[in-house]
């Protein structure tokens, strides 16, 4: 979308545009419904940052997104010309 206003405006339209919809996601997240989660029944490790990491790298979905996401992301910093 970006791109496509630089074709018609100057590059401060496109700082504008996007501290607008900065604005916007500020106002729309008051609408959104409040999380009910139970928490009571979750022990202390899996409340805690590491502890969720660790769940997440037990997800095989997951590791492969990770491994998938850096080599895409190698492969870019690896391209020549960059």
């Amino acid at each position: 979308m970006a791109g496509q206003v630089l074709r018609r405006a100057r590059l401060d339209a496109i700082v504008w545009m996007h501290a607008a919809l900065l604005a916007s996601a500020g106002v729309a997240v008051r609408f959104v419904a409040p999380l009910d989660a139970n928490r009571s029944d979750e022990t202390a490790e899996e409340r805690s940052p590491i502890g969720g990491m660790a769940a997440l790298l037990h997800l095989a979905p997951y590791r492969r997104l990770l491994a998938v996401a850096a080599l895409v992301l190698g492969s870019y910093l690896g391209a020549p010309g960059r």
